[in-house]
């Protein structure tokens, strides 16, 4: 677990040297509603791909009981048709994550039950990119 969190320190500081046109920082506002910390570096590999990792961590407890732990990694490849980060998309990805949730009260079911364990997968992606301006700019994903 902490050679996962040494190699995300690393991508990201790699990204303070680079061309913003070459990387971009980026975060999950849906996981952010769900009081998950999570960031991510998106860095150029060639004309047409791009290269994402995005982690995620969560370690709040609430009262004696109920629990909402996860820590998540991601990695990503991504095509562009056109433009790199900018328009249409596809994308290939892969996903670590180890979670420890339960006994949450206003579930219902899930007030004496703990999941715990490891997760494994990976799926497809495609999703838009719009630019909103010289430094920021917002994406839709669709997954599977």
């Amino acid at each position: 677990m902490k050679r996962l969190y040494l190699l995300f320190l690393l991508l990201s500081l790699m990204s303070t040297a680079a061309f913003a046109q070459r990387v971009a920082l980026r975060t999950d506002l849906l996981l952010w509603g769900t009081t998950t910390p999570n960031a991510g570096v998106e860095t150029s590999i060639s004309r047409h791909f791009t290269m994402a990792l995005n982690g995620a961590y969560n370690a709040w407890k609430f009262g004696n009981d109920m629990k909402l732990n996860l820590c998540l990694i991601q990695p990503e490849l991504r095509y562009w048709p056109c433009r790199k980060f900018e328009g249409h998309f596809l994308g290939v990805h892969g996903h670590y994550a180890y979670y420890n949730v339960g006994q949450i009260p206003f579930f219902s079911g899930m007030e004496d039950i703990i999941y715990r364990g490891d997760l494994y997968g990976g799926g497809i992606t495609y999703g838009y990119h719009w630019v909103l301006g010289d430094r920021f700019s917002i994406e839709a994903v669709i997954g599977g």
